[in-house]
């Protein structure tokens, strides 16, 4: 469900206890952010509401945001993360949805404010950057047995990236 238009997407997030399970170094120097926090997050910066559940990450901390009938995914990035490389994964996705709707990739929902992203400052005074995304079911790469069906479907996914442009040079 979403709210009305909120206040500036600049928030202020509070040091929470370092025994959150995050899978990435990077994460030791950023005040981490609960469940509670990602929820009034994606509520107030986007206008979505739900329970928020820790999902892995390799830099960013996400966030499953469960609502009654749609699921998001809320991702903070990490203080250290170069805004460059995030502004590179807004701007590839935005990119493969106008290129081609049909492909099976997340789609970024806009702020209440119409941006693509949000920018808080948390309690150790770093910039992060918040972004919510559609979620697409289903497992980790790395847990599926890798066989002909699964090369294959990789296989078309990057020939149709290829097509629109978005190939490795």
């Amino acid at each position: 469900r979403r709210l009305g238009h909120g206040p500036s997407p600049t928030a202020r997030i509070f040091r929470m206890s370092s025994s959150q399970p995050i899978s990435s170094s990077l994460m030791s120097d950023a005040s981490l952010i609960s469940g509670e926090q990602a929820s009034y997050l994606a509520a107030r910066l986007f206008g979505v509401r739900g329970a928020a559940s820790v999902l892995k990450g390799e830099r960013d901390q996400n966030f499953l945001i469960t609502g009654e009938q749609e699921r998001f995914v809320l991702k903070i990035t990490n203080p250290a993360e170069d805004r460059k490389v995030t502004d590179f994964h807004t701007q590839a996705l935005l990119y493969i949805i106008k290129s081609d709707p049909t492909l099976s990739v997340p789609h970024i929902l806009p702020t209440v404010e119409g941006a693509t992203e949000a920018v808080l400052t948390d309690d150790d005074g770093n910039a992060r950057v918040v972004r919510l995304i559609s979620f697409l079911p289903g497992v980790m790469a790395a847990t599926v047995a890798s066989d002909k069906d699964v090369r294959s479907g990789i296989g078309r996914v990057l020939a149709a990236l290829d097509a629109h442009g978005l190939r490795d040079s």
